[in-house]
């Protein structure tokens, strides 16, 4: 985005660079881990089965669940959550004036509550944003909290801050194997209309109509994705990573 002197921002063009170098970051690395994701599941001879392999379903299920997931694949997921979490104290940073800076380093970081701040909390969360004075970037900071929305668990901020929490202070984030079922309903063309008037051709197939399929595929997934379980990983973080850049993109704005 490009500034003009008739048109300050909070952030400055180099904080707001650094910040997308983060972004571009992590989502290089979720490019990444879907390719490792892919080799890994495609290592093993059918990766997914349908009913026309009836007998050889709960084998494959099997051979699939047993199979051991590489803690690699935790690493990976942990880095991003990381560098997101960092994009949003980068925020805070560079919102926050000089002199709070200097003398409240450690002090400084974006908020994230799914709870709304009591008095045992608020001042923690007013410690996080003293060095803010700008109303606009308060308010906003305010309004993204999670305990706003109604399922503050499930808030793309609070999934964030949570993976980022257990990946720094807990252990590795935590993924799983998983199985997608779907059902697969071949389309039945009963006959043809030509300029409004039915064709004299069966309307019925001459051969029997193909059978409904039923597919099962294997999915490296979250354990605990906020509330939900078994989330898709790769998907889960492409849908986070959306999220963030808009919030991002709010905050340049100011």
């Amino acid at each position: 985005m490009a500034l003009t002197p008739d048109d300050p921002k909070l952030l400055t063009p180099d904080q707001l660079a650094g910040i997308d170098e983060k972004l571009k970051r992590a989502d290089e690395n979720i490019l990444n881990l879907g390719i490792e994701i892919n080799t890994f599941i495609k290592s093993s001879p059918d990766s997914g089965i349908t009913n026309t392999k009836a007998n050889r379903t709960q084998q494959w299920i099997n051979t699939h669940r047993d199979r051991v997931i590489p803690p690699r694949f935790g690493v990976l997921a942990g880095e991003i959550a990381h560098h997101w979490r960092s994009c949003l104290d980068h925020i805070a940073w560079g919102l926050s004036s000089d002199d709070y800076r200097r003398d409240n380093e450690t002090a400084i970081a974006f908020p994230i509550f799914i709870n709304p701040p009591n008095k045992k909390t608020q001042p923690r969360y007013d410690r996080y944003v003293e060095g803010i004075t700008n109303t606009a970037a308060l308010k906003l900071i305010a309004d993204l909290q999670p305990h706003k929305t109604t399922n503050p668990i499930d808030d793309p901020l609070a999934i964030i801050h949570e993976l980022d929490r257990v990946d720094k202070h807990h252990t590795l984030v935590l993924v799983v194997a998983s199985f997608d079922a779907q059902l697969i309903i071949p389309r039945l063309t009963l006959g043809r209309v030509f300029g409004g008037f039915e064709s004299n051709e069966d309307p019925f197939p001459s051969e029997p109509a193909p059978k409904a399929d039923f597919k099962v595929s294997r999915q490296i997934a979250f354990a605990k994705f906020g509330q939900r379980e078994n989330q898709a990983v790769v998907p889960s973080l492409t849908h986070l990573s959306r999220k963030l850049r808009n919030i991002v993109r709010r905050f340049s704005e100011l």
